[in-house]
């Protein structure tokens, strides 16, 4: 299973003022199967939360070239990675 998610973080610290950032989050796991109705479910995530850091445009004489991007970086790098047994009823 793989999963991909986009929104924002708050990260909140005594005596500082919060802040937000646009994060994304990229993960995968398996369920691993025991027996037909007993199961382990592995899965870890990274999380991203990021700073913009610029953005540019570009166009040529050439007729139709143009392009253009964005550019953000990661403050902190974090990530979780949990277990757990399931049951099929």
């Amino acid at each position: 299973m793989v999963q991909e998610a986009l929104g924002a973080t708050q990260y909140t610290f005594d005596g500082y003022s919060d802040q937000w950032f646009f994060s994304v989050a990229l993960g995968g796991g398996a369920m691993i199967d025991i027996s037909g109705a007993l199961g382990i479910r592995l899965q870890g995530r990274f999380l991203l939360p990021l700073t913009f850091s610029g953005v540019g445009c570009g166009i040529g004489t050439g007729g139709a070239s143009c392009g253009g991007g964005a550019g953000f970086w990661a403050p902190m790098l974090s990530g979780d990675l949990s277990a757990g047994l399931y049951i099929k009823l």
